[in-house]
This record gives structure tokens, sequence and C-alpha cells, in this order.
């Protein structure tokens, strides 16, 4: 992956040579669960509201399934943004458990249904990073379109 571009207005951080945050292509993302209305409508809201990106998008470096900031994904693509700021990881640095239990999950089974579209249940998974990660970047940097009010 391809450091991001210049964004006039961005602020980008974490900048480490391990965990950089990127922008890709939005339709290059596989999602592993599914997402409710409820937290789409609590994300758009926020994401209008802030008119940034504060986070960046989690995901799994070989196979690009999405690991965390699923129902980011699906706010940013109703918003036409064809990047997406990125930070991807290994399963060898990354933990995943069961949102509803704690317990530890197999990860070879998040990415196969990312691969299949299989996606497990809105809050299936809930994944450990080995870093805090953080972004600001405006929405008007990465869509063309106009976006709707707050």
């Amino acid at each position: 992956m391809e450091l991001p571009p210049q964004i006039p207005g961005a602020h980008i951080s974490p900048r480490t040579e391990d965990y950089p945050v990127v922008l890709l292509d939005i339709n290059e993302i596989l999602p592993s669960e599914g997402t409710t209305p409820e937290n789409l409508a609590l994300v758009r809201a926020s994401l209008l509201k802030d008119r940034a990106i504060k986070k960046p998008i989690c995901i799994e470096r070989e196979h690009k399934v999405l690991m965390d900031g699923h129902h980011r994904l699906s706010i940013l693509r109703s918003f036409g943004c064809p990047l997406i700021p990125v930070v991807a990881f290994d399963y060898s640095e990354v933990t995943v458990v069961s949102w509803a239990t704690g317990e530890p999950m197999d990860y070879r089974e998040v990415i196969r249904r990312g691969l299949s579209g299989d996606l497990y249940p809105p809050k299936t998974t809930r994944h450990f990073f080995p870093v805090t990660l953080f972004c600001d970047i405006p929405l008007e940097a990465l869509t063309p379109i106009p976006l709707p009010a707050a």
C-alpha cells in the first residue's frame, strides 16, 4: 500500500513505519460482519457533525478483510467516497474475541467470511490492536459530491 496523498486540512497520527495510515480504494475493502440501522444512524450523525473522519478503519493486510470500522465503511460508501483511511494489520499482531462472550475467535473464520460474503451478524467480533489510531481527515477531501448537512 502506498502512503496517502497530501490532503489539505488532514492530520494523521500516529504515522509510524509499522502502522501507517493510508488511503485505499473503498471498493477493495471486504466486510466480515453486518451493520445495524441504529449504529449507522449514530455514525452518520457523528461524521456529519465533525465533517471529518477521526479514526481509520482497520483491515487484514493480505486480503483487505475489514477488522474494525464496518459502520464507518458503510457510511463513507453512501457518501460516495472513493478512498478511505485504513491501517493494515496481520492477525499475528491482533487479538480477536467474541463481543458476546469475550472468548477467543478463529481469525481464519473472519477472513473466510470476508472473502465469501457470508457475513457475521453485527458486533460479533471485537479486535484488539497494538496501537491506538487517530486521523483527522475532512470528509470533503474524500468525496467528490456535496455532503448533506449535519
